[in-house]
């Protein structure tokens, strides 16, 4: 999935998500991905600035819709099929901005984050990252949070960094629509408890 970081996460799963949206941020209102969301997301896809490094070339309408309807939340999503998706969208007009989704496999969870690029250099990752990174690991049961981000993507890592994140290792990502693989660097963050999200009611 395009991503500007990919975070692996050890888990245990709740049988259920609490209802905690929505969440604000003093720029964003963050809720539940939908439906509604999945076309607006596969098009901030497509754009090159987003989906590169993790496509290998412009990727397929095939390969978007996929990408999109992985996005898509209800209410059984994360107990039934292993995932919950937040889209952010601006306080100011109710823009689409960007998605955070969680993903879970056999091995572990995973959750990514993008933004569009004309809200680059904003904030906007900061914000999505610093509302999410506290409260998902305790509403989905999740006990610590690794992340690989590519090498070169310097405004991720310190993202990451702001929100707690610390250098665990070198890495790589494998490279969707293609072969290969991407340099990464390793970080990790111990999950907070429900209670010390709290803490982050500054951001509102």
């Amino acid at each position: 999935m395009a991503a500007d970081g990919e975070l692996r996460v050890a888990t245990e799963t709740n049988e259920s998500v609490p209802i905690m949206f929505p969440i604000q941020t003093p720029q964003l209102v963050l809720t539940p991905c939908g439906a509604a969301t999945a076309p607006k997301l596969a098009e901030i896809l497509s754009d090159e600035r987003v989906h590169q490094p993790f496509y290998i070339g412009r990727p397929d309408a095939r390969m978007l819709a996929l990408d999109s309807a992985s996005w898509k939340t209800s209410a059984d999503s994360w107990r039934h099929e292993g995932r919950f998706g937040v889209a952010a969208h601006r306080r100011v007009d109710g823009e689409l901005t960007g998605c955070v989704v969680v993903t879970r496999d056999h091995l572990a969870c995973h959750l990514a984050y993008f933004v569009a690029p004309r809200f680059w250099v904003q904030g906007l990752g900061y914000e999505m990252v610093a509302a999410c990174v506290p409260r998902l690991p305790a509403l989905l049961g999740m006990k610590r949070i690794e992340t690989h981000v590519v090498r070169d993507n310097v405004a991720s890592r310190r993202i990451l960094e702001k929100c707690g994140f610390v250098f665990a290792g070198l890495g790589s990502h494998r490279r969707m629509g293609g072969h290969g693989h991407i340099a990464t660097l390793h970080y990790r963050r111990d999950a907070m408890a429900l209670d010390d999200c709290e803490k982050t009611r500054a951001l509102r």
